[in-house]
């Protein structure tokens, strides 16, 4: 378990960030879409 990383490492690779924003984009969007379709399937 040792080759597991810390949270805090010392260098921050600024692709992390980026891949992080995309997650969260990613994430909006498929809970937008989802409140898309329970708004028609409630209709």
């Amino acid at each position: 378990m040792a080759e597991l990383r810390k949270p805090e490492e010392p260098e921050r690779d600024p692709r992390r960030s980026l891949t992080k924003a995309e997650i969260m984009i990613a994430i909006l969007t498929a809970i937008t879409a989802l409140a898309g379709c329970v708004e028609q399937l409630a209709r």
